[in-house]
């Protein structure tokens, strides 16, 4: 049996390369563990991967660990 730590080890998601676009956008380009992909996937009850969702997903997280981080600064 696995345990916890040996998960969580196994738990990656690796900015690789962020893009900043003259509109202020930017793209993220990010290498994920099949844990990091297996646990996303049963977090959102889906069977197969969804680009839209997962990109929404990050968005709304990113957002939130910022609030976090200024929250803290404060």
């Amino acid at each position: 049996m696995t345990s916890e730590n040996e998960q969580n080890a196994n738990f990656k998601i690796t900015v690789e390369e962020v893009i900043e676009h003259d509109d202020g956008s930017a793209t993220v380009v990010f290498e994920a563990s099949d844990e990091f992909y297996d646990w996303w996937l049963k977090e959102e009850g889906l069977e197969e991967f969804d680009q839209e969702r997962f990109e929404a997903w990050f968005i709304k997280s990113v957002k939130a660990g910022l609030d976090i981080m200024e929250e803290t600064n404060e």
